[in-house]
This record gives structure tokens, sequence and C-alpha cells, in this order.
């Protein structure tokens, strides 16, 4: 018998055209084709939840890092719907990430899919602004009052 979280990853493989099934610790990892972006989702224990995140890049330690800073705060400060995630730093690695919890109850693959393929749209903007050094093109997401 299958538990919501693996209903739900058999749901969104169908949109795949793939087969998902979690591993040993309830995770799944996916790869957008589209955005080449890995995206984890792993159940949140027996909250009903399911949490999703993926990691976009080393942070140096100069201007660059606060700069980059401001623009998350704004980013996760705005009321813009197209955006998906939260933005986050983990000081130990020095990296930024995204990430975001989900109730399941109101999920179903159709929605799931939906929103992982602007979760990964969002991430890319951040990935790519982090390798060339430069701040996102927020734009992208609908914000222009950066």
């Amino acid at each position: 018998m299958q538990n919501q979280f693996e209903q739900l990853l058999e749901s969104l493989g169908t949109k795949l055209n793939t087969s998902l099934v979690p591993d040993k610790n309830q995770a799944c990892l996916i790869r957008f084709s589209d955005t080449q972006v890995p995206v984890q989702l792993e159940e949140d224990g027996n909250s009903g939840d399911i949490a999703l995140g993926t990691i976009l890049g080393m942070l140096p330690e100069n201007v660059f890092r606060e700069r980059i800073f401001k623009a998350a705060l704004s980013v996760n400060a705005s009321p813009q719907s197209n955006i998906k995630g939260i933005l986050g730093y983990g000081e130990i690695s020095q990296q930024l990430y995204l990430s975001d919890v989900l109730n399941m109850n109101y999920l179903n693959g159709d929605k799931l899919f939906h929103y992982l393929t602007l979760f990964s749209m969002h991430a890319k903007i951040w990935i790519a602004a982090l390798e060339t050094g430069n701040l996102p093109d927020l734009h992208v997401l609908g914000m222009y009052h950066l």
C-alpha cells in the first residue's frame, strides 16, 4: 500500500514520463530537463508536508555576497505569486539554497508539476547569477523595483 508521498510521486512521474519512487530516506531527486536544476523532494515525517530544495551555489566573501543577500531578502519579501520558494543561506557550507514546504493534502501530480516547474526556473535564475558573478535578473520574476 502506497503512502501519500509515494502516490504523489507516482502522479508526478506520470507528468514527467518516468517512474519516481522515494529512497530509503523518503526522498527523491528530480532534475528537470529544461532547466537542469536538481530538486530534492522529501516527505516531512508524519506532518503531511513535503519539503523541497535545491542548492544554488557558493557565495564568495565579498561585496557580491552582500548584494546577493539584499536581492534575496527582497525576493523573499515579495508578494509576487509567480516566485516560488524561499531563499536561504547555509553558514557552514556558505551556499545559497532555495527551499519550500508544501502541504500534500492540497497537491496532486499536476499541481506539484506546475509548482516545481516555476521553482526550478526561479532556481536557475539564481544559479546563473552566482556562476557569472552578477545579480539575478529579477525582471524575469516580475520584480522591477530592485
